[in-house]
C-alpha cells in the first residue's frame, strides 16, 4: 500500500456573514434566537467583509481609512439588540454594512465586489494574466510532469481521484471536500493531508471561497425563511454538515477536533479569495482545456494566448 500524502487546495470555509444577517433580521421581527453572536469591538485577524479601516497585525490598532466602505446609501434594516451590531443595505446595489457601535468599525460586502471595489484603481478584471511570463513559466513546470513521465496525458481530477481511491497513486491535489471520500476508500490510517509545498522558499498560493445561506428580503415567507437559515446555520446543523461534507463551517461554537484538518487550517494563510465577480465564469472552460493541451506537448504560450483571447470574448459578450 503507497505512502499517500494528499496535497489540498482549501476552496472552502462557510461565511459567517450570513448567520449574522440572519440573527439581526430575526431580531428586528422578535424571533428568538437559537445561537449567542460572540461580539468583540476590535478588528478581526480575518474577515470575508472589508473593513472601513486598515488594520496593522501586531496590534491591531487602525492606520488608514479605507474610502470604499462608508454608510453613504445605505439604510438601516435593524439592530442585533444584546450587541448593538447594525444592519444596513443598499437595495439597489444589494450591498450590506455592518456597523460595530462600540468599537465603530464598519463592515461591507457586495455580491459582485466582495473582495475590491469596482472603483479601485487594481480593479481590471479585463486583465486576465494568464499568459504573463509568470503564468507560461508555472505551465510549463506542469507540461514537464507529463513530459518526464509522472503524470500519463489525459489525467483531469476525475482520473486523479479514481486512482487514488483505486490505490494507483501515491497523491492528488484536491479540496476539503474530498477528504470523506478519500477516508472511506483507503482508510484513514493511510492517508495523510499536507500544505502545498513551497517553491524557492515561498508559500504556494491557493484559491479559498465560501457558501452561505440568504433570506430573500423579498420573500412573502421572511419569518419560515429566517429559521430556516437559523436552523441550518446553527451549532448542531453545522456540526453535521462538516461531518458530511468535510467544509470548514464558520460557527465558532463547532470544535473540530481532525487530524485531516490542521493542514487546511495553515493553507488558509496562503489563500486569496477567489475572485467573486461574473468574469470569473469564463475562465474554466478555456484554461481547462488549455491543459489538456499541454499535456499534449503543445507550445504554452501559444496555447495560454489562446486561452487568454477566448476569455476576453467570452467576458466581451457578457453584456450582450
Amino acid at each position: 500500500m503507497y505512502h499517500r500524502k494528499l496535497l489540498l487546495v482549501v476552496l472552502s470555509a462557510i461565511t459567517a456573514l450570513l448567520i449574522t444577517i440572519s440573527v439581526i433580521y430575526a431580531a428586528n421581527n422578535n424571533v428568538e434566537h437559537h445561537d449567542e453572536v460572540n461580539i468583540q469591538s476590535i478588528a478581526p485577524i480575518t474577515s470575508t467583509l472589508s473593513s472601513n479601516r486598515y488594520t496593522q497585525m501586531d496590534d491591531l490598532t487602525p492606520v488608514a481609512e479605507n474610502p470604499f466602505v462608508k454608510l453613504d446609501g445605505h439604510e438601516l434594516l435593524g439592530v442585533e439588540p444584546s450587541s448593538g451590531l447594525r444592519l444596513y443595505v443598499n437595495k439597489t446595489y444589494l450591498s450590506i454594512r455592518i456597523y460595530d457601535n462600540q468599537g465603530n468599525y464598519i463592515w461591507g460586502s457586495t455580491p459582485n465586489y466582495d473582495y475590491l471595489h469596482p472603483d479601485h484603481e487594481l480593479y481590471d478584471p479585463t486583465d486576465i494574466g494568464l499568459n504573463t511570463p509568470e503564468a507560461v513559466s508555472a505551465v510549463e513546470t506542469i507540461q514537464s510532469w507529463f513530459d518526464e513521465g509522472l503524470m500519463p496525458p489525459g489525467t483531469d481530477l476525475e482520473v486523479a481521484d479514481s486512482l487514488f481511491m483505486d490505490g494507483k497513486v501515491g497523491m492528488v491535489v484536491n479540496g476539503p471536500w474530498a477528504i470523506p471520500n478519500y477516508r472511506d476508500a483507503i482508510g484513514a490510517e493511510n492517508l495523510e493531508i499536507v500544505e502545498l509545498p513551497t517553491q524557492n522558499g515561498e508559500n504556494l498560493n491557493s484559491f479559498s471561497g465560501n457558501k452561505g445561506w440568504l433570506v430573500n428580503y423579498y420573500t412573502e415567507n421572511q419569518y419560515w425563511a429566517t429559521e430556516l437559515a437559523l436552523f441550518l446555520t446553527n451549532e448542531e446543523s453545522s456540526t453535521t454538515y462538516f461531518e458530511m461534507a468535510g467544509e470548514l463551517p464558520a460557527h465558532t461554537a463547532v470544535e473540530i477536533d481532525d487530524e485531516f484538518m490542521e493542514p487546511i487550517f495553515a493553507q488558509t494563510q496562503h489563500a486569496h479569495p477567489m475572485p467573486n465577480i461574473p468574469e470569473m465564469s469564463q475562465v474554466w472552460e478555456p484554461m481547462t482545456d488549455a491543459l489538456q493541451f499541454i499535456q499534449q506537448g503543445d507550445n504554452v504560450q501559444e496555447v495560454l494566448d489562446e486561452a487568454v483571447a477566448n476569455i476576453e470574448s467570452n467576458i466581451s459578450m457578457m453584456g450582450q
